[in-house]
């Protein structure tokens, strides 16, 4: 029973510090708080700088904190057996243990005793000095030095007070619980009510005005109090900077006890002011405080000089941004961040500037006003077309007259600007409705006009008739009517990417034909390849396919592709790195088709453990080993075979991973030619 007692006692009190934290909470967050590298906690308790755990993480000595890991959860000790229950930069709460002495007629009446919690001293403003019993007289001195004493008396009460009828009770018995053994009790008088915490029954006779009229069978059984008057209990101030302090109990009975060994206790402690002080009150009349440790203030300041002495010192321990406040308590100085900053003043960059400006809270900026955050403060200012203080209680924002606010500026400037663009995007629907519309019914014209014609000269697209297929379509050989052998490429997929082809396939072609433009053209071709090659009746060669390729002017070097485009086997190596695509890139792919035409391989080829032609090719020149790749069905003699070396060599060149490394389109058209004049010219003396 005992046990259970004691623990519903620490339960209390730990609500009590629960509620003080509470009222008095901590600035700043722990990581803010703790010296780096520190623990920053001791079970559920924040342990600030300059106390510390462990060694270089406390200021000086005085702070350092032990933590119990005997017990679950962990708690902090100060000066090794003070328990701690709360740190802050202003103070420490910590749990003490209710001083008491008990006596009889056969002993002294009076106890001594001495306590300190030096460097430290008991708050004066925050802690109250109480006495609990019945008829004790306590008091505390000052020591070592005895120069104030202070105490109370708790006076012996009666167990029942008058009251007065219709006004209820007062008094020292107000306030007070009586559990009874029975119900039979009476009130004050007919038309009376009972005062709280008293039975009373208005309907029963009454006696001497008393609250109630025991029956003959019923007892009290306790009482209890929460209300420290003097009667059974008292409370009175103490001196600031109490750090040791002498704490004396007595009597002041000398008669009344049952019997000789029977005691009767008398308590005395220091406790927080706002803590409730409560104790119960037994049918033997011994009279017990309900809690058995006590939650008490101690303050504490940094060294014992002040701050005109401390900051000429290097051991100063305020950080930047902070100021030092002399202690109200006795010697020694504190530490206190500066307005707009906040944090721990005691680490050297513990106190970090408050953007009032994200706390609305903290900044008195008026409502359309612009909050301003500058180090250690902010600033309000009012838009533009406004003028005025900017704050909340002053003048705020008024609007200058004759000016439009800038608020409603924006506002139809914004309307304006959405409205435009709805109005854009309407016209653009219409563009595209008819755009598509023109499209549909020019396909319909060509398909009406040339249709039934294309059909015919491909035998229906026969697959006999194929040609070649590409990135975009297939490649139909085609015969009209007048028995003109034609190229017909026909779209495999048709979306609106491939009529743009389509329309600058076709744009690039009457380019191409036209006799006097031709020369002053160039182009991109972008997917040189031999499927592209075409040969007529005399073996000229026609090249085909310019669905992606790309007119451009004599000074243009590039083009930047946003998707790559064109034939792997044949793709310039810069390219794929760069998607830039240059006049190099055709020749790059021209190399490839000449290295065909030497080895009769395929760019791409399964057979060649995914190496390209052009990397085949390339090793093989290296390696002198070109003859091994030539074309096998070949017979050659020893002039055909210096020939093809010089083919060869060019396309080595044209080849090259580097495209400044490669010869021109010009230089390779103008060394072609020669080539074969000097082919001609051995024929002709054979």
């Amino acid at each position: 029973m005992a046990r259970k007692t004691i623990r519903l006692q620490v339960i209390a009190v730990h609500l009590v510090i629960i509620i003080i934290i509470f009222l008095f909470p901590q600035k700043g967050s722990a990581k803010s708080m703790v010296k780096s590298g520190c623990q920053d906690t001791c079970g559920n308790i924040t342990i600030p700088y300059p106390f510390g755990i462990g060694s270089r993480c406390y200021l000086d000595p005085r702070f350092e904190i032990t933590c119990d890991v005997s017990r679950n959860p962990h708690y902090p000790l100060l000066l090794n057996d003070i328990v701690v229950s709360y740190i802050s930069l202003d103070y420490v709460l910590i749990n003490h243990s209710i001083s008491r002495f008990c006596y009889t007629n056969n002993t002294d009446k009076s106890l001594s005793m001495n306590s300190s919690v030096f460097p430290f001293s008991f708050s004066h403003t925050q802690n109250k000095f109480v006495a609990i019993g019945s008829g004790v007289f306590a008091f505390i001195t000052q020591s070592p030095s005895k120069n104030y004493s202070t105490g109370c008396a708790s006076l012996e009460g009666e167990t029942l007070r008058y009251c007065s009828p219709k006004s209820g009770c007062s008094g020292p018995g107000s306030g007070k619980n009586f559990p009874l053994s029975s119900t039979e009790y009476s009130g004050i008088a007919q038309d009376s009510l009972p005062a709280k915490g008293y039975p009373g029954n208005p309907n029963n006779p009454y006696q001497d005005n008393l609250p109630y009229r025991r029956g003959p069978y019923t007892e009290i059984i306790s009482e209890s109090s929460s209300i420290c008057y003097g009667i059974y209990c008292c409370e009175t101030a103490f001196p600031k900077d109490l750090t040791s302090f002498n704490m004396q109990l007595n009597t002041m009975q000398t008669t009344g006890f049952k019997s000789e060994t029977e005691d009767i206790c008398g308590y005395a402690f220091i406790a927080q002011t706002n803590f409730p002080v409560s104790y119960t009150i037994s049918s033997s009349r011994k009279i017990v405080p309900v809690s058995e440790v006590v939650p008490a203030v101690l303050e504490w300041t940094v060294g014992n000089i002040s701050c005109h002495e401390a900051k000429g010192r290097e051991d100063y321990a305020c950080g930047y941004n902070s100021s030092c406040v002399d202690s109200t308590q006795g010697s020694g100085y504190k530490c206190k961040c500066l307005i707009g900053y906040r944090g721990n003043p005691y680490l050297p960059t513990g106190c970090e500037d408050v953007d009032e400006c994200k706390e609305p809270k903290n900044n008195i900026c008026h409502e359309i006003a612009r909050c301003v955050n500058i180090p250690g403060n902010y600033s309000c200012i009012c838009p533009d077309g406004y003028h005025g203080d900017a704050t909340k209680f002053g003048s705020g924002c008024i609007p200058v007259k004759g000016k439009l606010p800038v608020p409603l500026v924006v506002s139809l400037g914004i309307g304006i600007a959405v409205g435009l663009l709805i109005l854009l995007a309407i016209a653009f629907w219409l563009y595209k409705r008819l755009e598509k519309r023109k499209k549909d019914i020019l396909k319909r014209k060509f398909f009406d006009e040339n249709g039934e014609e294309l059909e015919k000269a491909t035998d229906n697209f026969n697959v006999n008739r194929i040609l070649g297929k590409g990135g975009f379509g297939t490649v139909y050989k085609g015969m009209l009517q007048d028995g003109s052998i034609v190229a017909v490429k026909k779209s495999d997929k048709v979306d609106e990417m491939q009529v743009d082809q389509f329309v600058n396939e076709v744009f690039i072609l009457t380019q191409i034909d036209h006799s006097h433009i031709v020369k002053l053209l160039a182009i991109f071709h972008r997917d040189i390849k031999s499927n592209n090659i075409l040969l007529d009746e005399n073996l000229r060669a026609i090249v085909a396919d310019f669905g992606i390729s790309r007119p451009v002017s004599a000074k243009k070097t590039h083009l930047t592709a946003s998707v790559l485009q064109g034939t792997y086997g044949y793709l310039d190596p810069e390219y794929f790195q760069t998607w830039q695509f240059t006049s190099k890139s055709d020749v790059y792919a021209f190399g490839v088709l000449l290295a065909e035409l030497i080895t009769g391989e395929k760019a791409i080829c399964a057979d060649r453990d995914k190496q390209g032609l052009a990397s085949h090719f390339t090793s093989a020149m290296k390696s002198n080993d070109l003859f091994e790749i030539v074309d096998h069905t070949l017979v050659l003699n020893e002039d055909q075979k210096e020939e093809i070396l010089v083919v060869a060599r060019i396309a080595e060149r044209c080849l090259e991973p580097t495209g400044d490394k490669r010869p021109t389109m010009k230089d390779v058209a103008g060394g072609l030619p020669k080539l074969r004049k000097i082919f001609l010219e051995q024929q002709v003396v054979e």
